[in-house]
């Protein structure tokens, strides 16, 4: 099964996300399938 996760980048106190699609069985910061957009 596959998930919509957000993955977080940036820096400390000031946060981006990914909107990515991945297998639930991986961690957040996995390999995503693909990349959705940000936010």
């Amino acid at each position: 099964m596959v998930k919509i996760r957000l993955k977080r980048l940036g820096y400390k106190k000031n946060p981006t996300y990914r909107i990515v699609v991945i297998n639930d069985l991986q961690k957040r910061e996995g390999k995503p399938i693909c990349e959705l957009g940000h936010y």
